[in-house]
């Protein structure tokens, strides 16, 4: 049988002497990886707070927090302001922190989110207190009892959100 070309040169390609890459090119290249496998956990933070900063805000459209909202009205609010103040900021600080980390879960690389989920209580308890922060230099009224409601909805149902869209996204979606 008669070799093509191609499959000649693929053969003297094969036979040929290997010819190794300079030592900077393949120290840049492991480098480049080893930063890729292992993001900072300051750059995934900046990172979920960005995310963080844009869902939120959308959320803001049918959920006000702390009287902070784009449309007017309450929105979803008056249906949980009917099961008393207390549960009303407890939901509201999982909504605004559980669709963050949801969508979190689903856009970020499988190496930040694991450093994400590494230090989940630490970042999104860091995640929640910034946003009330944020919300009290913008002026909104914080009241103490019901804004540790809110937190503690928010850590927790971060938390929640972002295991269950992990588990989704590795589950369902792979």
């Amino acid at each position: 049988m008669k070799k093509t070309n191609m499959e000649k040169e693929f053969f003297e390609f094969l036979s040929s002497n290997p010819i190794s890459p300079p030592k900077e090119i393949s120290q840049n290249l492991k480098e480049k990886i080893s930063r890729d496998l292992n993001p900072s956990s300051i750059s995934v933070f900046g990172k979920v707070g960005i995310i963080h900063l844009i869902v939120g805000t959308i959320t803001l459209l049918f959920c006000p927090q702390f009287g902070l909202g784009f449309l007017s009205g309450m929105g979803i609010m008056h249906l949980f302001m009917g099961l008393g103040s207390l549960a009303c900021s407890l939901l509201c600080g999982s909504l605004f922190l559980g669709f963050s980390t949801l969508t979190v879960s689903m856009i970020l690389r499988p190496e930040e989110i694991r450093i994400v989920r590494r230090n989940n209580f630490i970042q999104i308890s860091l995640l929640t207190l910034l946003s009330l922060l944020i919300f009290m230099v913008l002026g909104e009224s914080i009241v103490p009892g019901l804004s540790m409601a809110w937190l503690t909805g928010g850590i927790f149902m971060g938390i929640f959100s972002l295991e269950a869209g992990w588990f989704l996204r590795k589950h369902l979606w792979s």
